[in-house]
Protein backbone atom coordinates (compact mmCIF):
# COMPACT_ATOMS: atom_id res chain seq x y z
CA UNK A 1 0.00 0.00 0.00
CA UNK A 2 1.45 3.28 -1.12
CA UNK A 3 1.94 5.76 1.57
CA UNK A 4 -0.20 8.89 1.20
CA UNK A 5 0.26 12.56 3.04
CA UNK A 6 -2.59 12.84 4.87
CA UNK A 7 -1.46 16.18 6.54
CA UNK A 8 -2.34 17.71 3.13
CA UNK A 9 -4.25 20.97 3.33
CA UNK A 10 -7.28 21.38 1.44
CA UNK A 11 -8.53 25.25 1.19
CA UNK A 12 -11.78 25.60 -0.14
CA UNK A 13 -12.78 29.22 -1.07
CA UNK A 14 -16.54 30.65 -0.63
CA UNK A 15 -17.15 34.45 -1.69
CA UNK A 16 -19.87 36.56 -0.31
CA UNK A 17 -20.71 39.36 -1.99
CA UNK A 18 -21.91 42.06 0.74
CA UNK A 19 -23.45 44.91 -0.21
CA UNK A 20 -24.71 48.11 1.63
CA UNK A 21 -26.74 50.30 0.05
CA UNK A 22 -27.11 47.41 -2.69
CA UNK A 23 -28.51 44.20 -3.81
CA UNK A 24 -26.29 40.90 -2.21
CA UNK A 25 -25.84 37.58 -3.69
CA UNK A 26 -23.64 34.42 -2.94
CA UNK A 27 -21.75 31.46 -5.06
CA UNK A 28 -18.76 29.15 -3.84
CA UNK A 29 -16.01 27.43 -5.80
CA UNK A 30 -13.24 25.41 -4.65
CA UNK A 31 -9.03 25.37 -4.89
CA UNK A 32 -6.33 22.91 -3.69
CA UNK A 33 -3.49 24.20 -1.75
CA UNK A 34 -0.15 22.00 -2.06
CA UNK A 35 0.65 19.05 0.59
CA UNK A 36 2.53 19.49 3.22
CA UNK A 37 6.03 18.51 3.93
CA UNK A 38 4.91 16.14 7.06
CA UNK A 39 3.21 13.35 7.12
CA UNK A 40 1.77 11.11 10.00
CA UNK A 41 -0.34 8.52 9.15
CA UNK A 42 -2.04 6.47 5.88
CA UNK A 43 -5.28 8.26 5.07
CA UNK A 44 -7.11 11.08 3.66
CA UNK A 45 -7.95 14.32 5.17
CA UNK A 46 -10.61 16.20 3.43
CA UNK A 47 -12.92 19.01 4.14
CA UNK A 48 -16.14 21.05 2.19
CA UNK A 49 -17.39 24.38 2.93
CA UNK A 50 -21.11 25.22 2.31
CA UNK A 51 -22.44 28.60 3.17
CA UNK A 52 -25.85 30.17 3.41
CA UNK A 53 -27.49 31.72 0.25
CA UNK A 54 -29.05 35.00 1.13
CA UNK A 55 -32.34 36.32 -0.20
CA UNK A 56 -31.11 39.69 -2.15
CA UNK A 57 -33.70 41.84 -0.57
CA UNK A 58 -32.62 41.49 2.88
CA UNK A 59 -29.06 43.06 1.82
CA UNK A 60 -30.15 46.27 0.33
CA UNK A 61 -29.90 49.31 2.86
CA UNK A 62 -29.05 52.56 2.60
CA UNK A 63 -28.04 52.97 6.68
CA UNK A 64 -24.82 54.25 8.55
CA UNK A 65 -21.95 51.63 8.86
CA UNK A 66 -21.99 51.36 12.54
CA UNK A 67 -25.76 50.35 11.85
CA UNK A 68 -25.01 47.76 9.36
CA UNK A 69 -24.24 44.54 10.83
CA UNK A 70 -24.60 41.28 9.01
CA UNK A 71 -24.91 37.52 10.37
CA UNK A 72 -23.40 34.99 8.26
CA UNK A 73 -23.38 31.22 9.20
CA UNK A 74 -20.85 29.01 6.88
CA UNK A 75 -20.85 24.83 7.48
CA UNK A 76 -17.62 22.88 6.95
CA UNK A 77 -17.70 19.29 6.60
CA UNK A 78 -15.11 16.64 7.15
CA UNK A 79 -15.49 14.51 3.67
CA UNK A 80 -12.26 12.36 4.58
CA UNK A 81 -12.20 9.33 6.47
CA UNK A 82 -10.26 10.47 9.11
CA UNK A 83 -10.09 12.60 12.38
CA UNK A 84 -9.63 16.06 12.09
CA UNK A 85 -9.04 19.49 12.96
CA UNK A 86 -10.13 22.79 11.54
CA UNK A 87 -9.26 26.17 10.91
CA UNK A 88 -10.57 29.31 9.30
CA UNK A 89 -9.96 33.04 8.31
CA UNK A 90 -11.23 35.87 6.54
CA UNK A 91 -10.39 37.88 3.82
CA UNK A 92 -12.40 41.39 2.94
CA UNK A 93 -12.26 44.42 0.26
CA UNK A 94 -14.16 47.15 -0.25
CA UNK A 95 -14.48 46.96 -3.94
CA UNK A 96 -15.30 49.79 -6.68
CA UNK A 97 -18.94 51.03 -7.17
CA UNK A 98 -20.38 53.46 -9.23
CA UNK A 99 -22.40 56.28 -6.62
CA UNK A 100 -24.03 59.47 -7.86
CA UNK A 101 -22.99 62.46 -5.09
CA UNK A 102 -24.05 65.51 -4.61
CA UNK A 103 -22.55 68.77 -2.51
CA UNK A 104 -24.46 69.47 0.95
CA UNK A 105 -24.65 72.30 3.16
CA UNK A 106 -23.20 70.50 6.07
CA UNK A 107 -24.75 67.31 6.78
CA UNK A 108 -26.07 64.21 5.01
CA UNK A 109 -30.13 65.29 3.70
CA UNK A 110 -29.89 68.98 4.74
CA UNK A 111 -30.73 71.34 2.18
CA UNK A 112 -32.99 68.71 0.06
CA UNK A 113 -35.00 69.99 -3.02
CA UNK A 114 -38.37 71.25 -1.71
CA UNK A 115 -40.69 68.78 -2.75
CA UNK A 116 -38.17 66.15 -4.44
CA UNK A 117 -38.72 62.51 -4.28
CA UNK A 118 -35.03 61.72 -4.21
CA UNK A 119 -32.42 62.33 -1.45
CA UNK A 120 -30.27 65.23 -4.05
CA UNK A 121 -28.63 68.70 -1.91
CA UNK A 122 -28.03 71.70 -3.16
CA UNK A 123 -25.70 74.48 -0.89
CA UNK A 124 -26.17 78.43 -0.77
CA UNK A 125 -23.00 80.67 -1.03
CA UNK A 126 -23.22 84.24 -0.01
CA UNK A 127 -20.74 85.70 -1.90
CA UNK A 128 -17.60 87.21 -1.16
CA UNK A 129 -17.65 84.33 2.01
CA UNK A 130 -15.17 82.11 -0.05
CA UNK A 131 -11.77 83.50 -1.67
CA UNK A 132 -9.29 82.19 -3.54
CA UNK A 133 -7.03 81.23 -0.30
CA UNK A 134 -9.80 80.65 1.91
CA UNK A 135 -12.46 78.83 -0.08
CA UNK A 136 -16.38 78.04 1.56
CA UNK A 137 -15.88 74.17 1.55
CA UNK A 138 -19.12 71.73 1.31
CA UNK A 139 -19.13 68.11 1.89
CA UNK A 140 -19.34 65.84 -1.26
CA UNK A 141 -21.94 62.62 -0.08
CA UNK A 142 -21.95 59.33 -2.61
CA UNK A 143 -24.98 57.83 -2.29
CA UNK A 144 -26.25 60.15 0.55
CA UNK A 145 -23.80 58.76 3.22
CA UNK A 146 -20.53 57.94 1.94
CA UNK A 147 -18.23 61.58 2.60
CA UNK A 148 -16.47 61.46 -1.02
CA UNK A 149 -14.44 64.13 -0.78
CA UNK A 150 -15.33 68.32 -1.18
CA UNK A 151 -16.86 71.41 -3.17
CA UNK A 152 -14.76 74.40 -2.67
CA UNK A 153 -16.58 77.61 -3.48
CA UNK A 154 -14.86 80.99 -3.73
CA UNK A 155 -15.67 84.43 -5.99
CA UNK A 156 -13.67 87.90 -6.74
CA UNK A 157 -15.25 90.64 -8.90
CA UNK A 158 -15.28 89.08 -12.01
CA UNK A 159 -15.74 84.84 -11.59
CA UNK A 160 -17.26 82.56 -9.43
CA UNK A 161 -14.69 79.34 -8.73
CA UNK A 162 -16.57 76.16 -8.15
CA UNK A 163 -14.06 72.85 -7.62
CA UNK A 164 -14.59 69.66 -7.26
CA UNK A 165 -12.01 67.27 -5.30
CA UNK A 166 -12.94 63.40 -4.68
CA UNK A 167 -11.13 61.78 -1.99
CA UNK A 168 -11.23 57.83 -2.50
CA UNK A 169 -13.26 57.89 -5.19
CA UNK A 170 -13.00 59.24 -9.24
CA UNK A 171 -15.37 61.25 -11.25
CA UNK A 172 -16.23 60.17 -14.40
CA UNK A 173 -18.55 63.39 -15.13
CA UNK A 174 -19.55 66.30 -13.65
CA UNK A 175 -22.85 68.75 -13.71
CA UNK A 176 -23.47 71.79 -11.95
CA UNK A 177 -26.22 74.04 -11.90
CA UNK A 178 -26.09 78.04 -9.88
CA UNK A 179 -28.40 80.72 -9.68
CA UNK A 180 -29.61 83.34 -7.78
CA UNK A 181 -33.20 81.45 -7.60
CA UNK A 182 -33.54 77.98 -6.09
CA UNK A 183 -36.31 77.63 -9.00
CA UNK A 184 -33.99 78.58 -11.58
CA UNK A 185 -31.99 74.94 -10.93
CA UNK A 186 -33.68 72.45 -13.68
CA UNK A 187 -36.19 70.37 -11.96
CA UNK A 188 -37.95 67.58 -12.99
CA UNK A 189 -41.65 66.68 -10.61
CA UNK A 190 -39.67 64.51 -8.89
CA UNK A 191 -35.82 66.55 -8.52
CA UNK A 192 -33.38 67.91 -9.99
CA UNK A 193 -32.14 66.73 -13.51
CA UNK A 194 -28.45 66.78 -13.66
CA UNK A 195 -28.47 66.15 -17.32
CA UNK A 196 -30.26 69.75 -18.26
CA UNK A 197 -27.36 71.92 -15.90
CA UNK A 198 -25.15 74.37 -17.49
CA UNK A 199 -22.27 73.61 -16.67
CA UNK A 200 -20.96 69.92 -17.45
CA UNK A 201 -18.02 68.06 -18.06
CA UNK A 202 -17.47 63.95 -18.89
CA UNK A 203 -14.26 62.53 -18.61
CA UNK A 204 -12.61 59.92 -20.84
CA UNK A 205 -10.25 59.47 -18.14
CA UNK A 206 -11.53 59.23 -14.39
CA UNK A 207 -10.69 62.63 -12.75
CA UNK A 208 -10.23 63.40 -9.05
CA UNK A 209 -10.51 67.33 -8.90
CA UNK A 210 -12.18 69.42 -11.90
CA UNK A 211 -12.70 72.85 -11.64
CA UNK A 212 -15.77 75.47 -13.28
CA UNK A 213 -14.48 79.27 -13.73
CA UNK A 214 -18.21 81.25 -14.24
CA UNK A 215 -18.12 84.59 -15.18
CA UNK A 216 -20.31 86.58 -12.54
CA UNK A 217 -22.17 88.20 -15.33
CA UNK A 218 -23.43 86.68 -18.96
CA UNK A 219 -25.58 84.22 -20.29
CA UNK A 220 -25.95 80.28 -19.16
CA UNK A 221 -24.01 78.01 -22.02
CA UNK A 222 -26.28 75.17 -22.15
CA UNK A 223 -28.97 72.68 -20.74
CA UNK A 224 -32.63 74.27 -19.64
CA UNK A 225 -31.21 77.16 -19.26
CA UNK A 226 -29.19 77.74 -22.25
CA UNK A 227 -29.33 81.63 -23.65
CA UNK A 228 -30.90 83.13 -20.13
CA UNK A 229 -28.76 86.20 -18.76
CA UNK A 230 -27.74 86.41 -15.30
CA UNK A 231 -25.97 89.21 -13.26
CA UNK A 232 -24.30 88.02 -10.02
CA UNK A 233 -22.82 91.80 -9.74
CA UNK A 234 -26.43 93.21 -8.99
CA UNK A 235 -25.96 94.90 -5.81
CA UNK A 236 -29.11 93.44 -4.49
CA UNK A 237 -27.69 89.26 -4.78
CA UNK A 238 -26.35 88.61 -1.82
CA UNK A 239 -26.86 84.68 -2.23
CA UNK A 240 -26.29 81.76 -4.77
CA UNK A 241 -27.81 78.54 -4.87
CA UNK A 242 -25.50 76.15 -6.15
CA UNK A 243 -26.10 72.22 -6.95
CA UNK A 244 -22.92 69.83 -7.49
CA UNK A 245 -23.59 66.85 -8.74
CA UNK A 246 -20.86 64.11 -9.68
CA UNK A 247 -20.69 60.65 -11.19
CA UNK A 248 -18.07 58.52 -8.77
CA UNK A 249 -16.18 55.29 -9.52
CA UNK A 250 -14.75 54.16 -5.99
CA UNK A 251 -11.27 53.22 -5.63
CA UNK A 252 -10.59 49.63 -4.13
CA UNK A 253 -9.31 49.65 -0.63
CA UNK A 254 -7.23 46.65 0.57
CA UNK A 255 -8.47 47.02 3.58
CA UNK A 256 -12.01 47.17 4.30
CA UNK A 257 -12.41 47.71 8.19
CA UNK A 258 -14.54 44.99 9.46
CA UNK A 259 -14.98 44.18 12.24
CA UNK A 260 -16.01 40.50 12.70
CA UNK A 261 -16.91 38.58 16.12
CA UNK A 262 -18.45 34.69 16.88
CA UNK A 263 -22.11 34.48 17.33
CA UNK A 264 -23.66 31.33 20.08
CA UNK A 265 -24.44 28.82 17.82
CA UNK A 266 -24.08 25.19 18.19
CA UNK A 267 -20.26 25.12 17.83
CA UNK A 268 -17.64 27.33 19.43
CA UNK A 269 -14.45 28.48 17.59
CA UNK A 270 -11.19 29.22 19.81
CA UNK A 271 -9.69 33.02 18.12
CA UNK A 272 -5.61 33.46 17.58
CA UNK A 273 -5.72 37.63 17.77
CA UNK A 274 -2.64 37.83 16.33
CA UNK A 275 -2.95 35.12 13.33
CA UNK A 276 -6.79 36.25 13.28
CA UNK A 277 -7.48 32.69 12.73
CA UNK A 278 -10.67 30.87 14.30
CA UNK A 279 -9.26 27.47 15.62
CA UNK A 280 -11.64 24.46 16.45
CA UNK A 281 -9.09 21.79 17.28
CA UNK A 282 -10.51 21.33 21.47
CA UNK A 283 -11.95 17.99 20.05
CA UNK A 284 -11.64 16.27 16.50
CA UNK A 285 -14.25 16.59 13.65
CA UNK A 286 -15.31 12.94 12.86
CA UNK A 287 -15.82 11.97 9.39
CA UNK A 288 -19.13 13.22 7.63
CA UNK A 289 -19.65 15.56 10.80
CA UNK A 290 -20.39 18.84 10.23
CA UNK A 291 -19.52 22.10 11.80
CA UNK A 292 -21.19 25.73 11.84
CA UNK A 293 -18.59 28.75 11.97
CA UNK A 294 -21.36 31.79 13.21
CA UNK A 295 -19.77 35.41 12.82
CA UNK A 296 -21.54 39.09 12.87
CA UNK A 297 -19.72 41.33 10.47
CA UNK A 298 -19.82 45.30 11.24
CA UNK A 299 -18.29 47.39 8.20
CA UNK A 300 -16.26 50.33 9.64
CA UNK A 301 -17.82 52.13 6.47
CA UNK A 302 -20.89 51.77 4.27
CA UNK A 303 -20.08 50.46 0.41
CA UNK A 304 -19.90 47.33 -1.80
CA UNK A 305 -17.63 44.43 -0.10
CA UNK A 306 -16.51 41.02 -0.69
CA UNK A 307 -15.90 38.62 2.17
CA UNK A 308 -14.04 36.02 1.67
CA UNK A 309 -13.55 32.80 4.14
CA UNK A 310 -11.10 30.39 3.58
CA UNK A 311 -10.29 26.87 5.71
CA UNK A 312 -7.96 24.24 6.24
CA UNK A 313 -8.33 20.45 8.12
CA UNK A 314 -5.06 18.75 9.20
CA UNK A 315 -5.28 15.21 10.95
CA UNK A 316 -6.44 15.08 14.60
CA UNK A 317 -2.89 14.34 15.72
CA UNK A 318 -0.92 16.00 18.10
CA UNK A 319 2.41 15.87 16.23
CA UNK A 320 0.51 17.14 13.10
CA UNK A 321 -0.93 19.83 14.89
CA UNK A 322 2.28 21.19 16.47
CA UNK A 323 4.37 21.25 13.58
CA UNK A 324 1.53 22.76 11.16
CA UNK A 325 -0.59 24.53 13.25
CA UNK A 326 2.13 25.96 16.17
CA UNK A 327 -0.42 28.81 16.70
CA UNK A 328 -3.31 27.02 17.52
CA UNK A 329 -5.09 27.65 20.72
CA UNK A 330 -5.68 24.36 21.60
CA UNK A 331 -1.74 23.85 22.31
CA UNK A 332 -1.53 26.43 24.90
CA UNK A 333 -0.78 24.71 27.82
CA UNK A 334 1.06 21.61 26.41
Amino acid sequence: MKLRMIASLLTLLLVVILVIGGITTAWFTGKDSPPSAAAFLIGTVDIDITGEVVEPAEFRWEIKAEEDCRDFTWAIRNTGYKRVYLRAWLEETLIPADETAWAAQQNPGETIFPGASNWATYVTYSLGEGSETNVKTYPLFAGQYHLAGAVNVWNDNANIYVEYAAAGWEMSGVHLAVADDLGLIPRSPGGPVPGRFPFKAEFDELKETHSFTIPMQGEYPAGALEGREYNWTDPKITKLFIAAHADLIGIETQEAGMNWSQRECDFHWEYNETEKIWYYCLEPVLPGDEISLCLTGCPEKTGLYTVKLFAEAVQAHPEALAELWPGAPCLQGE
